[in-house]
């Protein structure tokens, strides 16, 4: 009886959604001849959504490199944008797995989380540019995170509980009230709700109601306030719209199951970098100002290799993350098994096994393609080189105006 009443108020949500946002449209103008780009992006960004690639992230990203839109604009754009597909996802979720969940802790949630929504679109219709640009930016980072997690198999497996009862209902509905205002900055739900919920017991397959069925309600519920607001192109909204709905139908009904673990490690490096524009552009000095201050240009010192220090501080970052990911990879302290890495490191926990030429595995752990393991190594350095040096900028430039004010 419930999942049938949440059929019918997301029906009707989202053609009273779909009338307003098309008749603000046509009262601004903004129903161009061509919508190919925008068309293609919601179109491919949903349908790896639909097979657990995410498209909040991929978009911003794309966004962010054609420039599409002002950066401000992309929290609006990314929530009214993507209703109808995430409402087109949470209605087939629904129907195949919601009859499985418990009503109160998937009506709960969802509840929530649109109230959390409701509280968080007016705080970013207000907040400034560069809040907006910085929050953006570090939710880049936690969606490459939480891709990387995904392809290295970090995610907590779960139980196989239908529902949560006392204080882990209440944690749950909670989060989802936090992650609702959240996601009207332009971080996803979806990862946080699967991780949060996983974590306390419910099967995972059945947190995927609870989360289509928060951001379909989320979503168009804020994006009344977005569409009335000047931060939005609905050019874009309406391509992503109309490039999305079909793309979730044929990816839930036609292809259904898809490798994309290459393509989310190719996802993680191009948001990484989509991040760090974001990021410069939020913490960056403008020209007019002063000379940096004392603290910014210690840290800065810290990151331009001309400098006496830099050489070696650069190179002990790069060994500490060689020699991290080195302890993680041969140790076997984490007790992993199977594969990591997309299939191309195999890992195999075998307590005190003996290999060929005599030598033997510390911690259990072999590595059957040692290679791909040494290269791992290395690109794991460089990237602690790279992070750190992000960090050292946003810190410097940010304790820069700290010291001038």
């Amino acid at each position: 009886m419930v999942l049938y009443a949440l059929l019918t108020a997301l029906a009707l949500l989202a053609i009273v959604f779909l009338t307003v946002i098309v008749r603000t449209a046509i009262k601004r103008g903004d129903l161009p001849a061509s919508l190919f780009e925008a068309i293609g992006l919601g179109a491919v960004t949903n349908f790896f959504d639909t097979l657990g690639i995410g498209s909040f992230a991929p978009t911003t990203a794309w966004i962010k490199f054609r420039k599409l839109v002002p950066d401000s604009f992309i929290p609006a754009v990314l929530n009214v944008g993507h209703a109808l597909p995430t409402v087109a996802q949470a209605a087939i979720f629904f129907v195949l797995l919601g009859v499985r969940v418990d009503p109160l802790l998937l009506t709960a949630c969802i509840v929530a989380a649109v109230l959390g929504g409701l509280v968080g679109a007016p705080l970013v219709v207000r907040a400034p540019v560069r809040l907006v640009q910085g929050i953006v930016g570090v939710a880049l980072l936690i969606a490459a995170s939480l891709y990387a997690m995904s392809n290295l198999n970090w995610f907590p497996i779960g139980g196989d509980a239908t529902a949560l009862t006392g204080p882990f209902l209440y944690v749950a509905v909670g989060m989802h009230f936090l992650l609702g205002v959240l996601m009207s900055f332009g971080i996803g739900l979806y990862a946080p709700s699967l991780i949060m919920l996983s974590l306390m017991g419910l099967d995972p397959k059945l947190a995927f109601p609870i989360m289509a069925g928060a951001c379909a309600f989320l979503m168009p519920t804020t994006g009344f306030r977005f569409a009335a607001s000047e931060r939005i192109d609905l050019k874009v909204v309406m391509g992503l719209a109309l490039g999305g709905v079909p793309a979730v139908l044929l990816a839930a009904f036609v292809v259904k199951d898809l490798d994309v673990v290459v393509l989310r490690w190719l996802v993680v490096a191009v948001v990484l970098y989509a991040s760090t524009l974001l990021l410069r552009s939020a913490f960056a000095v403008e020209k007019a100002v002063p000379a940096a201050g004392k603290l910014g240009i210690v840290m800065r010192h810290f990151i331009t290799f001309n400098k006496f220090a830099s050489p070696a501080l650069t190179l002990i970052i790069f060994w500490l993350g060689v020699v991290g990911i080195g302890f993680w990879i041969y140790s076997g302290s984490m007790d992993i098994y199977g594969s990591m890495f997309g299939g191309l490191i195999k890992v195999t926990h075998m307590e005190g096994f003996e290999l060929g030429d005599g030598r033997r595995m510390g911690g259990g752990t072999l590595i059957e393609n040692e290679p791909v393991a040494y290269l791992a190594l290395w690109a794991t350095g460089i990237a602690a080189i790279l992070v750190w040096r992000a960090i050292c900028e946003v810190l410097g430039q940010a304790l820069d105006r700290g010291s001038r004010t």
